[in-house]
């Protein structure tokens, strides 16, 4: 499984997301975008608010199209870096950044490092 970063990818929660939830609402053209993944790799997503912040792994298993609903429960494994599972209100960004865990996995990925 690879680790991926989308340049450029960021939307908003689509509904409030609670701490103890293993998924985060996201729009259909949203996650239609998260397709550039590829099956059977994974992106950090990072979700702020003028707050908190939270990184969380998304495991990208089958592509997303139209048919799918208008608003999508994207599963995630929520507090990805250890750092506590945070609240975020309707609206929050949702973006995909280079940070910390990409680039542990890179170098995994890359053979480096140990």
């Amino acid at each position: 499984m690879a680790t991926v970063v989308l340049d450029g990818f960021q939307t908003t929660l689509c509904a409030k997301a609670v701490a103890s939830a293993n998924s985060i609402a996201l729009s259909r053209a949203a996650a239609i975008k998260l397709n550039a993944v590829g099956v059977g790799n994974r992106v950090y997503l990072t979700i702020k608010d003028r707050v908190n912040y939270e990184l969380v792994q998304y495991d990208h298993v089958a592509d997303w199209d139209a048919s799918d609903p208008a608003v999508i429960q994207l599963p995630v494994v929520r507090d990805a870096r250890g750092l506590g599972a945070k609240n975020f209100p309707y609206g929050a960004c949702v973006a995909s950044e280079v940070n910390s865990l990409y680039i542990v996995d890179y170098i995994a990925q890359s053979g480096g490092g140990s």
